[in-house]
């Protein structure tokens, strides 16, 4: 859905839909790890409002008449209700000159925590205003396909439609990998290994880049045709299954240290610098090191190697599902972080399983 709002011919098709009129487009990502604006109807129409008012600022007078009295008596200290909220899209839609049309993207509705039907016919009254059109993304949940999947007009099933784009990721993987074009007599081979990913991620993109990933590794350790068929049969299928499966792997004399970093990820507001996962790792030699920490400056040479030590740590206690974000080595870059390789291991780590 970001590429999509983000894309340079999506604004060119919005915009001849709205002719002769502009076109604003407005979006919400729903995320049901986030805070409580980024997976309630409130923070979804508050989100779409704040686009919406951004582009047509000169409307705000007359579609919020009470809150813009306020704000000129300087009494702006207000709560939106819901109510607030739909009756400014309301009034949006109803105006004589109708400052444009708007296409609204709004993201993930299975994560939205609360009535899924309620959210369905909040989203029904939106598609329904004058000059308002709404793209919506979710999994198939029966509710959403109950009220928006009934028509393949304006339905796209996108593991249908990505397949070959996966597939073409795959064998590019594959192919750059030297040992694979070692395999000469095994092309059928290469060819159903990378059917069969293709076929079994579903669209999910995730899943197909570290199912490749764990190939190269085998290929890395000379596998042979049969040892990367027996390692792909044993991958599960669905991505949470497959991230429990990489974290059992990691071996368990790592399992402390792997289970503390992880739950700093966690419990951090935003990415960390690395030197913190650094620190982290002294601890448990010697729980006084913060204590003899030199205090003279330490060189460049030596802060480069540190990082590199710290990099690939975390990459072997977590199985490269956090990641460090650029290598450290340019002075002009920013100080790299670390985090989630996806946000979908962030939420997997806060199931009540985990």
């Amino acid at each position: 859905m970001k590429f999509l709002v983000n894309n340079a011919t999506t604004t060119d098709i919005i915009n001849e839909w709205a002719r002769p009129d502009r076109a604003v487009m407005a979006s919400h990502f729903f995320w049901s790890a986030g805070t409580d604006m980024q997976k309630s109807n409130l923070g979804l129409l508050q989100t779409l409002l704040f686009g919406i008012l951004r582009e047509c600022p000169s409307t705000i007078p007359e579609v919020c008449p009470r809150q813009w009295s306020a704000v000129l008596q300087n009494t702006w200290q207000f709560s939106w209700t819901m109510a607030d909220l739909l009756d400014v899209l309301r009034r949006i839609s109803r105006l004589g000159i109708r400052p444009a049309q708007f296409c609204l993207f709004i993201d993930g509705l299975d994560e939205f925590e609360g009535d899924p039907y309620e959210l369905c016919q909040m989203l029904k009254t939106l598609c329904e205003l004058p000059g308002f059109k709404l793209c919506l993304s979710s999994r198939p949940l029966n509710v959403f396909e109950d009220f928006f999947g009934k028509n393949p007009a304006t339905m796209l099933v996108i593991h249908n439609r990505t397949k070959n784009d996966i597939r073409g990721f795959v064998q590019g993987r594959m192919e750059n990998h030297p040992r694979w074009r070692e395999w000469s007599p095994e092309s059928m081979t290469k060819d159903e290994l990378i059917n069969d990913i293709a076929e079994r991620a579903e669209g999910v993109f995730l899943w197909a880049f570290l199912v490749t990933r764990s190939l190269r590794e085998g290929l890395s350790n000379d596998d042979s045709p049969g040892d990367l068929r027996a390692r792909l049969d044993r991958l599960p299928n669905d991505l949470e299954s497959l991230f429990k499966h990489m974290l059992n792997s990691v071996d368990e004399i790592y399992h402390p240290k792997m289970a503390g970093i992880l739950e700093i990820a966690l419990r951090a507001d935003c990415p960390l610098r690395w030197e913190v996962y650094a620190y982290h790792d002294q601890e448990y030699d010697d729980s006084d090191f913060y204590i003899k920490l030199p205090t003279t400056p330490i060189t460049k040479g030596e802060h480069l190697r540190r990082y590199d030590q710290t990099r690939r740590r975390v990459n072997a206690r977590t199985m490269g599902l956090l990641e460090v974000d650029n290598d450290g080595d340019d002075e002009l870059a920013p100080v790299p972080r670390v985090q989630f390789l996806h946000r979908t291991v962030r939420d997997f780590l806060l199931t009540a399983e985990m």
